[in-house]
């Protein structure tokens, strides 16, 4: 993934949220009535809308993405992730999957860790679904370079270590 291709997907995403653009720290999901926070380092750049939360690193060669989605919507969700992949050039390749699953504050969850291809070469991409209640998920998404993957780790796990559920 070039540096080129994040910058063009989130200047575009940037520009679509515009009104909800934000400073990077603690942010909740919904806007409205947090149930979920995520906290991004302070130099990551943050768009956000109700359900939504995207965020890129200052090298803008990183995309990680939460979404807030009701159980209902868990399928049209997918299509939705898929319909996204394709627009970026995404390949998900069979070689290099790894699952995990794992408990997030009760809930059952899994992580699906790939390797992967874009316009711009090879990718990692990390799809993982938090079960927050019987009636939400957490979908999350981080995909970028492998190079980024590397430079980014620390701060992708303090992010992925960040996600609280609210009372």
């Amino acid at each position: 993934m070039s540096t080129a291709s994040i910058r063009a997907a989130f200047a575009a995403m940037a520009l679509a949220l515009a009104p909800g653009l934000a400073l990077a720290g603690p942010q909740g999901l919904p806007a409205s009535a947090p149930v979920v926070e995520v906290t991004f380092p302070d130099d990551w750049q943050v768009a956000k809308t109700n359900l939504t939360l995207e965020t890129s690193p200052r090298g803008k060669d990183m995309l990680v993405a939460y979404r807030l989605v009701a159980m209902g919507d868990f399928t049209r969700a997918m299509k939705d992730w898929e319909a996204w992949a394709a627009r970026q050039g995404i390949a998900l390749k069979e070689e290099g999957k790894s699952i995990k699953k794992f408990q997030f504050e009760g809930g059952d969850s899994i992580s699906h860790r790939r390797l992967a291809t874009d316009r711009s070469g090879d990718t990692i991409v990390m799809r993982t679904i938090l079960k927050l209640s019987e009636e939400r998920l957490l979908f999350i998404t981080e995909w970028g370079a492998e190079s980024a993957t590397r430079a980014y780790a620390s701060e992708l796990r303090s992010i992925r270590r960040s996600v609280t559920k609210l009372p």
